[in-house]
């Protein structure tokens, strides 16, 4: 079995991003990961993103591309993030009218079949990166995101769990990682803390906040650091064969961010080294 590497996505130090890219990517090299996800372009070109990563020691995993932005210009997107050098493109923020159960989503079927097609053609392969609201209820028996993974082919479009996120919304992780196993190569081990159970769409929801008593004192943290029972899970994790373990932590408090990312970092590099120990 191999040992997954370590990213972390651009998320928690976004702003820090919008005013200077290259040195957050510089940043992120010197914490000692080996990829990072980005959450677009920030105005880059993208031969310039590439050089940056490069410089840092760093490979660009993905970029996460909104629903909208897809559909406005696909061909466009999917040659930019093809320069990145990423082996993986996502999709989110599917808008509501285009979801499960909307009116629009047997076209958003079409669609997603259409582009996991180009995608591939590219050298990618396309993702779908769950929040808390994919989980949320149930249409015909089944979580939403279950109808659109379900609909198209696994090997066009990859399933990346976001566990503290499938936990938030309320769904169960070991059944998706049980269900979607040959789909799951990039897997995000976010975490988080709060005195009950809470829910939670996205970390919008929330702004930069942590919740109150209405959200049982909720707050994101770095990885290893909250209520989530990641070394419970491995066994199930390490069985989707990933490539990749992503540290995700999407809300620093206290101005930490750094610090934080290298908590996940070496967290997660503690929690690889105890499996692979136990397997010798």
């Amino acid at each position: 079995m191999k040992r997954p590497r370590i990213a972390t996505p651009i998320f928690l130090v976004r702003h820090q991003a919008e005013k200077d890219l290259f040195g957050v990517i510089r940043q992120l090299g010197q914490l000692g990961f080996d990829a990072f996800e980005m959450g677009g372009l920030y105005g880059n070109a993208p031969e310039k993103v590439r050089e940056a990563a490069a410089a840092a020691r760093l490979e660009i995993l993905m970029d996460h591309v909104p629903y909208d932005a897809f559909r406005e210009n696909p061909e466009e997107i999917i040659r930019t993030r093809a320069i990145l050098g990423s082996k993986y493109i996502s999709i989110c923020r599917i808008p509501a009218n285009a979801y499960p159960g909307g009116c629009d989503f047997r076209e958003t079927v079409v669609f997603l079949n259409r582009l996991a097609e180009q995608t591939k053609k590219a050298g990618m392969t396309l993702q779908y990166h769950n929040h808390g609201f994919d989980y949320m209820g149930h249409i015909d028996g089944k979580y939403p995101i279950e109808h659109i993974l379900d609909a198209v082919p696994g090997e066009l479009l990859g399933h990346m769990p976001d566990i503290g996120w499938c936990m938030l919304g309320g769904g169960d992780p070991l059944y998706m990682l049980e269900k979607y196993r040959d789909r799951c190569k990039v897997i995000h081990l976010k975490d988080y803390y709060a005195e009950g159970p809470v829910r939670l769409k996205t970390a919008h929801e929330l702004g930069s906040r942590r919740g109150g008593p209405e959200y049982f004192n909720f707050e994101f943290r770095p990885t290893g650091y909250g209520i989530v029972n990641f070394p419970g899970m491995m066994n199930q994790i390490m069985a989707c064969e990933p490539e990749w373990f992503t540290t995700d932590h999407d809300g620093s408090y206290c101005g930490n961010d750094y610090n934080e990312l290298r908590m996940s970092r070496v967290y997660t590099e503690n929690l690889l080294n105890l499996h692979f120990g136990s397997m010798a």
